[in-house]
C-alpha cells in the first residue's frame, strides 16, 4: 500500500465536516530546461552566454529596491539551451518583493515552486557547477552579476558585450548587426542570451565558429489567457 503525504495547509473541511485535500491548480512551467543539460557541458573551455530577467526585492531597512534572479537562461556557442529556469526565493517577512512589468515575463505564478520554479539555493548550486572556470558572456552585466551571490563569480571570466559594442540596447544590436529581431513585446532570456552569444562570436570565434545555424528556438509552454505569446504587441518596451 502506498501512502501519499500532503501538507497540513492543503487539508480543508467540507460543508459536511469531512476532511479533504483541496485541489491545487498547477500551471505549466514556461522555462524550458529547469535542470542543466549536462550533455552540453563536456567542453570546459567553451564560453557560455547568460541572461537574467529579474524580480525586485527590498529589505525593510533598505531605501532602494535591489534585483535578484527571476528567470535565468544560459546558452552555449551553438545556441543550445544549457539551463533555463525560474527562481524561487524563500519568503522572509522582512523582505518585500515585486514583479517587473509584464513584458519581462516574470510573474508571481512563474515563481511558484508548484508551477516549476526552482529554489534559489538549488539554482546557485547548479550555477557554480556550470560557470566555474569558464568565460561567461552577457550584455549589460552589472545587474546580472549583482543578482547572483558574489562568490559564485570567483574563477569566472566575464565578458560584457556592452564593453565591445558600446552602451547600445541588445535589441537594437540584434536587429542591426545580426538581423535577428528580439524583444518584440516580450523579453525571453534564451533569445537574449542567443543574441549575446552571436555578438560575441562575431569578434571572438570559438573553434572557428562565428555563428550557428538556426539557433534553438525558445518555446514557452504558457496559458495564453494569462501570458503573452512571443512577439505579441505590448506597447512600449524597456530597452537594455
Amino acid at each position: 500500500m502506498s501512502v501519499k503525504i500532503v501538507s497540513a495547509d492543503s487539508i480543508v473541511s467540507t460543508a459536511e465536516g469531512k476532511l479533504t485535500v483541496k485541489e491545487q491548480v498547477v500551471a505549466r512551467c514556461r522555462a524550458t530546461q529547469t535542470t542543466p543539460n549536462t550533455s552540453l557541458l563536456t567542453d570546459p573551455n567553451e564560453p557560455l552566454a547568460l541572461d537574467i530577467e529579474f524580480q525586485e526585492y527590498r529589505h525593510k531597512d533598505a531605501i532602494k529596491w535591489g534585483h535578484r534572479m527571476g528567470r535565468i537562461a544560459i546558452v552555449n556557442t551553438r545556441g543550445q539551451t544549457v539551463y533555463d529556469t525560474y527562481v524561487n526565493y524563500e519568503r522572509d517577512e522582512d523582505v518585500s518583493m515585486k514583479m517587473p512589468p509584464a513584458c519581462f515575463g516574470v510573474t508571481w505564478k512563474d515563481l511558484n515552486i508548484a508551477n516549476g520554479a526552482k529554489p534559489s539555493w538549488e539554482v546557485e548550486r547548479h550555477l557554480t557547477d556550470i560557470m566555474n572556470g569558464r568565460t561567461i558572456v552577457g550584455h549589460g552585466m552589472r545587474l546580472d552579476i549583482a543578482a547572483i551571490t558574489p562568490t559564485l563569480w570567483d574563477g569566472v571570466n566575464t565578458v560584457d558585450t556592452q564593453s565591445i559594442y558600446g552602451q547600445v540596447a541588445l535589441s537594437r544590436l540584434s536587429d542591426e548587426i545580426l538581423n535577428l529581431p528580439i524583444q518584440h513585446g516580450f523579453h525571453h532570456p534564451t533569445e537574449d542570451a542567443v543574441a549575446t552569444m552571436l555578438l560575441y562570436l562575431r569578434l571572438y570565434p570559438y573553434k572557428g565558429r562565428t555563428t550557428f545555424k538556426e539557433p534553438e528556438k525558445p518555446l514557452n509552454l504558457q496559458d495564453e489567457t494569462e501570458y503573452p505569446p512571443l512577439g505579441a504587441s505590448m506597447g512600449k518596451k524597456k530597452k537594455r
